[in-house]
C-alpha cells in the first residue's frame, strides 16, 4: 500500500507536520505512530511531497531531552529538524503571528502553540497537516487534517 497515494496527496503537496508526529518519531520511531511520521519524511526525502513545520517544533521537541540532560537525544532532534531535504522549518513571522491571533480570538479553545502551528499551515497554504489532534479536523480549516492514529493501520503487523 502507498499511504500517500491512498490519501490522494499529489506529488509536490505541501504538508505541515505538527509536533506530535515528530515526537513519535524521535521518542522511539518503531511503533505504528513513528512509522507514519517516517513514511512522510521518506516521501519528502524522495521528492514526492514537501514537508514543513513551524519553528516552534524545535522548542517543543528539545524541551524534554534538555530537561533530562539527554544530549544524544537532543542532538538527534537537532539533526532531524536541520535536514532541509526532508523538512523545512517555517520561521515565526508577522503574518503567522497575525493569523495566530485571529485564530485565538475567533476559536477561543485554541492554545497558543496550536494556533501557531495552524497559522503556519494557513499562511504557507499547506495542502494538509499531519497531526494527532482530532479537534483540528472539526474546525473547518482550508487544508486536510491527517491524523496519525487513523493512518497507523497502514503499519499493522500481520
Amino acid at each position: 500500500m502507498d499511504i500517500l497515494a491512498d490519501l490522494g496527496l499529489e506529488e509536490g503537496s505541501l504538508v505541515l507536520v505538527d509536533t506530535a508526529p515528530l515526537a513519535y518519531l524521535t521518542d522511539d520511531g518503531s511503533g505504528h505512530r513513528g512509522k507514519v511520521a517516517a513514511a512522510f519524511l521518506e516521501a519528502a526525502a524522495g521528492g514526492r511531497i514537501r514537508l514543513t513545520a513551524s519553528a516552534l517544533v524545535w522548542t517543543e521537541l528539545l524541551t524534554r531531552p534538555l530537561a533530562r540532560g539527554d544530549g544524544p537525544a537532543a542532538e538527534r532532534i537537532r539533526r532531524l529538524l536541520s535536514d532541509s531535504r526532508t523538512i523545512v522549518l517555517a520561521p515565526f513571522e508577522v503574518a503567522i503571528a497575525e493569523e495566530a491571533a485571529i485564530l485565538m480570538a475567533t476559536r477561543k479553545v485554541l492554545a497558543m502553540a496550536d494556533a501557531l502551528h495552524l497559522a503556519t499551515a494557513i499562511v504557507l497554504r499547506a495542502d494538509a497537516v499531519l497531526t494527532n489532534d482530532s479537534a483540528w479536523q472539526e474546525a473547518g480549516f482550508p487544508f486536510r487534517v491527517l491524523l496519525v492514529d487513523e493512518l497507523a493501520f497502514y503499519f499493522d503487523e500481520d
